[in-house]
């Protein structure tokens, strides 16, 4: 398991490592397709070029290959041609021979899920807590689907409640916290089920996709129910943003808190010839801020109307467990 400090030097230094698979957070997939992202941003239009048509074709194989279907002899070709000159690069610096990948922790994004199966790394979403011992659902490299945290593993019970919530039983539940009956007591009922706190839903092929975490669900004050990290992760997929906060509850619209991605702002800034060259001040001129405000508003044509972000605000310093927005595993504490 991937525990880095620092994700900017395991992202340099994942060529060094050789796994056949790997199990992280979303959180190093993102910085990851940050990086190539950049670098095809800055590339010459031949080379954009030529990366678009290999993730088209990419997307089309792994699209076929996940439903079990069969692949043309043309797109096949294509595909071995798009490897040799744009995918391999990219295998090789995830390692060079890592078969699959395990996210968990918290939702990734579909856009980068599907990025990674295009380039030939599968990414199998699963759920579970540190209360069920192990996972509750999982997508398999035989039985998956992109957007969900896979189908529920043998032996665990699962429903949902009334409100949403997600509930579990099984051996693998938990008995109670250590010395603490009261805390036990607001998550275990008296039959057994554990209240995990999340909200999700089950489609109609049995797979589990997780909506949001029940306290984190913004409430606005008209009454919408929003979850918050859908609206987080279409945001934060654009280069220019490391991370989104996104508030709101018993308010008339949605806001959001923005630290960026400071490689890239300085890029830009470079590029646009800005004379700033104190970080504080380049992320608050207006300049930045009407970068900021194109990609909000392209983001939210993609949300209904009620879920898009009406406001923002920059902040100079990206989150981290130091400063104490994230914990250990990199989720971000909405309440701090």
């Amino acid at each position: 398991i991937f525990y880095a400090e620092s994700i900017e030097k395991l992202v340099d230094n994942l060529s060094e490592i050789h796994p056949h698979f790997m199990v992280s957070v979303p959180r190093i997939f993102e910085k990851v397709y940050e990086r190539v992202m950049s670098q095809v941003d800055s590339g010459s239009p031949i080379k954009k070029a030529l990366f678009q048509w290999a993730i088209l074709i990419g997307s089309q194989v792994a699209g076929n290959r996940i439903k079990g279907k069969s692949v043309s002899m043309l797109d096949s070709l294509q595909y071995l041609l798009a490897s040799q000159l744009v995918f391999g690069k990219i295998r090789q610096k995830m390692g060079g021979c890592l078969d699959f990948c395990i996210s968990g922790g918290a939702p990734l994004s579909r856009e980068i899920n599907e990025f990674f199966n295009a380039v030939g790394i599968r990414i199998l979403e699963g759920y579970g807590l540190t209360e069920t011992s192990a996972a509750v659902a999982c997508n398999s490299l035989e039985d998956s689907k992109v957007g969900t945290v896979g189908q529920i593993m043998e032996g665990v019970q699962l429903k949902i409640a009334k409100d949403g919530e997600i509930v579990v039983k099984g051996e693998v539940v938990f008995h109670g916290y250590y010395k603490s009956p009261e805390a036990t007591k607001e998550v275990l009922t008296e039959d057994g089920w554990f209240q995990t706190g999340d909200v999700g839903e089950v489609d109609e092929d049995g797979y589990l996709r997780i909506t949001d975490r029940k306290k984190d669900i913004i409430v606005t004050a008209a009454g919408k129910n929003i979850a918050p990290q859908n609206i987080e992760n279409l945001i934060k997929t654009d280069k220019y943003i490391s991370q989104v906060v996104v508030l709101g509850d018993k308010r008339k619209f949605l806001s959001a808190l923005i630290p960026l991605n400071k490689h890239e702002i300085v890029n830009y800034a470079k590029v646009a010839e800005l004379k700033i060259d104190d970080y504080a001040k380049l992320v608050q001129s207006p300049q930045v801020h009407d970068l900021i405000k194109r990609i909000i508003d392209d983001k939210n044509k993609k949300l209904a109307r009620f879920e898009s972000v009406k406001k923002f605000a920059i902040l100079e310093n990206d989150f981290s467990q130091e400063s104490g927005e994230l914990t250990p595993t990199l989720k971000v504490k909405r309440r701090f």
